[in-house]
């Protein structure tokens, strides 16, 4: 990753050949030893990055074997930005390889060539840059900013404030901290240690030494400068060989170890969806299950990953309704009954419940995607029937934007208000009852309303309703499924009020608007207002009805819902 590799040579002492080799070939864990940094926890993991010098062709294509090299490694770090001249431009091949690791499953993430500036508004700059690259793929390991390089002759004090303006910014925009990779000798050169550098992961280059920082602090950079309490990865050596990577025949591949502190926080889960069975583990908002298959999710499991605390779940089930809360892996749901999942509730508990919300949506049948919901809220439906076929699930720090709407995540056919209407229309009759906005009667068949009936079911209240007849006028206010109109007289319907009565008229707003004769659609009307015309003689034709939480705002215009001659 750094420009000029062969620096550290110079100012280290070298250990045996043969030592070296050892190591590198069994990718060792890392123990500390006497004048040496620890890692933040157990090394055991093996990371490679790579940029378009890893490639050996020039076609839309790359070479890496990413099937092979998920055998071989546990991450993958990908360059995001390519520098040439000072100008940035994204790695030709940071796309592709992105998309190849996510293709097989492989964790992956990015780092970004940091070239400082005394510029906030630089820093910035080249911040929202790495994010607008970052934010379209489905990363799972920390991101990185590559801070060796000081052109600008930048002092400590100005390159410590530029890196805290670009990681400030970072995670303004993304949520995440960054993690910094960098070199000892930059360190002593650049880094002001009254910075606190502790508050981001370190990854370390160093090569030709039994750990990160062995025997420096003896000869030029005592413990006291190393900036750093522990490191999360090291980079050992530039001059690795992997068979899935084509390129490193000639010796120049960058190999590390890592701790599982290079991953993000996520949260993992599985689906068993009809006639499939079990699909593979996904994270951060990757989508479980299928859509616009008519599979029914059956069982899911969930798991919380790299975070202190657990993660809960339940679902409701068709014919056994909510189950038990299970956590941390278990089965929720039936993967032998074949029985549809319905809805799903999910919180995080311990230390993971004070630092994120946990986020989530379904897919459900004739519905479609779900508004999103967090921390055991539910989601998806009840009284409907309806099969969940898919989900997604996402962390987030606490009390940060939901990843999209939040406004409709489940609905229970029990507990949401639900105005039922009809009319009789000319010709035809009575026709069936529709709700929530449903048109009742027609549209471009010239035909007349003659009579409505209108019920509220799901909350406490009624309704009340009156219509302008033909040759009547205003009709007396009738309630609760009762006829308005006439049927048998042939006399139109011209105009209509509508009302809540008791609590439903504390809580709720009802909308109601109506397709007129040379008029069309008219705008909503609310509450008792009138809706149609009065004095020109034009026939109802067909109606609409909704109800809104109280204040809510209108299904549509509300302008003109009415006209009198």
């Amino acid at each position: 990753m750094r420009k000029n590799k062969w620096v550290n040579v110079f100012f280290i002492s070298v250990i045996s050949i043969i030592t070296i080799f050892g190591y590198l070939v069994c990718f060792h864990p890392v123990v500390r030893a006497a004048s040496s940094m620890s890692s933040s926890s157990t090394a055991n993991l093996k990371v490679i990055d790579i940029s378009q010098y890893n490639d050996m062709v020039t076609t839309d294509k790359d070479d890496i074997n990413f099937d092979v090299l998920r055998t071989q490694v546990n991450a993958v770090y990908i360059r995001s930005f390519n520098h040439t001249n000072s100008v940035l431009s994204i790695d030709t091949q940071a796309v592709r390889y992105a998309q190849s690791a996510q293709k097989v499953n492989l964790k992956y993430g990015f780092y970004f060539y940091y070239i400082p500036t005394s510029d906030p508004a630089d820093a910035r700059s080249q911040a929202g840059l790495f994010y607008s690259f970052v934010k379209d793929f489905d990363y799972s390991c920390v991101p990185v900013l590559d801070v060796e390089n000081n052109d600008n002759n930048l002092s400590k004090a100005q390159l410590s404030a530029a890196v805290k303006t670009f990681a400030d910014e970072f995670k303004a925009l993304s949520g995440f901290d960054v993690m910094v990779y960098t070199f000892p000798y930059f360190v002593l050169n650049n880094f002001d240690t009254a910075f606190n550098w502790n508050a981001y992961k370190l990854w370390i280059a160093n090569y030709n030494v039994a750990a990160p920082m062995a025997d420096i602090s003896s000869t030029w950079m005592p413990e006291s400068l190393w900036c750093w309490s522990s490191w999360d990865m090291w980079q050992y050596t530039s001059k690795g060989t992997l068979s899935a990577v084509p390129s490193s025949t000639s010796g120049y591949l960058d190999m590390n170890i890592a701790t599982d502190n290079i991953y993000l926080s996520a949260v993992s889960y599985q689906s068993h969806i009809q006639d499939i069975g079990w699909q593979e583990w996904v994270s951060n908002a990757e989508v479980s299950g299928t859509s616009g298959k008519s599979k029914q999710m059956e069982a899911v499991r969930i798991v919380l990953e790299n975070v202190d605390g657990g993660i809960e779940y339940r679902t409701q089930v068709q014919d056994i309704g909510w189950m038990s809360w299970v956590a941390n892996g278990e089965l929720s749901g039936t993967s032998a009954q074949h029985k549809r999942m319905e809805a799903i509730q999910i919180s995080l508990s311990g230390a993971a419940a004070d630092v994120y919300d946990v986020y989530y949506r379904v897919h459900a049948q004739n519905v479609g995607w779900f508004d999103w919901t967090k921390n055991g809220d539910s989601a998806g439906t009840a009284g409907y029937g309806y099969r969940l076929e898919a989900i997604q699930i996402k962390l987030v720090p606490k009390g940060e934007a939901a990843p999209g709407s939040t406004a409709r995540p489940y609905a229970d056919y029990y507990a949401t208000p639900i105005v039922n209407y009809q009319t009789h229309v000319q010709k035809v009759g009575w026709q069936k009852y529709v709700n929530n906005g449903a048109t009742s009667g027609t549209v471009g068949q010239s035909k007349r309303l003659e009579a409505i009936s209108l019920v509220l079911q799901h909350v406490t209240g009624g309704i009340e309703y009156r219509t302008h007849v033909q040759g009547i006028g205003w009709m007396d206010w009738v309630a609760d499924g009762r006829m308005s109109g006439t049927s048998g007289q042939s006399k139109r319907l011209e105009a209509i009020q509508i009302r809540l009565t008791g609590a439903a008229a504390d809580q709720y707003d009802i909308y109601y608007r109506v397709h007129a004769q040379n008029n069309g659609w008219m705008d909503w009307a609310k509450n008792g207002e009138s809706a149609g015309t009065a004095g020109y003689g034009y026939r109802l034709e067909a109606i609409q009805v909704v109800i809104v939480a109280k204040g809510q705002a209108a299904p549509g215009p509300t302008a003109r819902p009415f006209a009198q001659a």
